[in-house]
């Protein structure tokens, strides 16, 4: 993209705002489909969650991979590190259930 100061500003034959728009839309798309491709990967296993912030629904925190992980538990577990059994896909990541 045009930015002024740079080379790139005055190179001739610029892509389109609409071919700008248009790439972005597929690689956002592209990202999409792997990041859920890689976290289905984890259905079914057990990890290690650091969980971060617990609301009046959930825990949610990231485990190894860095992947949000969300699960129904007490509040004080914020701030821990706890083992869960990853269930299915949800929101921007995973649900479980907390075993340790």
């Amino acid at each position: 993209s045009r930015r002024s100061g740079t080379p790139a500003a005055d190179y001739p034959n610029q892509v389109s705002e609409e071919d700008k728009k248009h790439r972005a839309h597929v690689m956002g798309e592209l990202a999409y489909r792997k990041t859920a491709e890689f976290e289905r990967r984890f259905i079914g296993k057990e990890v290690t969650v650091l969980f971060e912030t617990a609301s009046s629904d959930f825990l949610d925190g990231l485990n190894d991979h860095y992947t949000r992980v969300y699960a129904k538990g007490d509040e004080n577990l914020a701030g821990s590190i706890v083992k869960v059994k990853l269930e299915k896909q949800y929101r921007d990541g995973l649900f479980g259930i907390i075993i340790d």
